[in-house]
Parts: structure tokens; C-alpha cells; sequence
């Protein structure tokens, strides 16, 4: 995966070592059943929200919601033009050049 990353992002060569690093300490932390924290403010908290849900979809086992997450997505739901926007929002900053 990393060397798909590497070719893909040649400007990222530089930091594979540590990139390879933070993988491997995830990945310990996960099997010692030990707890990935991200946290940020603003446009850092969106991009925690997406890398923790890119980390989650390869999960084979189901999770639950945390209540402020059920009630976060219940309240998406309830307002559809909310929801839209972000959709989209969300849907352009994938497709957004790096």
C-alpha cells in the first residue's frame, strides 16, 4: 500500500520511512486492543472525520454508533438540505487535486 502511495505521490518518497513507522504503530496499537485518538479544530476536525472513516471501512466487523454520532447523523437526516451540502462537500474533497 505504501509504495502504491510512494508512486502515485513521488513528493511523498521522502517521509515513506516515517509513513511506515505510524502504519506500524497503528496497527500494534489495534491488535493490543488499544484506542487510535485523532482530534482537530475546524477543517483538521473534518479531515479526522475522513481519515477515521477511511480506517473503519476496512474493518470486516461492525461498529456501533456513539450516541453523539447517532444523534449527528439523525439530525443530518432531519434537515436534507444540511445533509446535501455536506454530501457534497464531501464528495468535491475527494476528488480534490492534492
Amino acid at each position: 500500500m505504501l509504495k502504491e502511495l510512494v508512486k502515485r505521490y513521488p513528493q511523498r518518497e521522502p517521509l515513506s520511512d516515517t509513513l511506515e513507522d505510524a502504519v506500524d504503530l497503528m496497527q500494534k496499537t489495534y491488535l493490543l486492543g488499544g484506542k487510535i485518538l485523532l482530534c482537530g479544530n475546524g477543517g483538521s476536525c473534518a479531515d479526522c472525520d475522513h481519515i477515521v472513516g477511511e480506517l473503519m471501512k476496512g474493518f470486516r466487523s461492525l461498529r456501533r454508533l456513539s450516541t453523539s454520532e447517532a444523534e449527528k447523523f439523525v439530525g443530518l437526516c432531519e434537515n436534507p438540505e444540511l445533509f446535501a451540502k455536506r454530501l457534497l462537500l464531501f464528495l468535491w474533497h475527494l476528488n480534490a487535486p492534492s
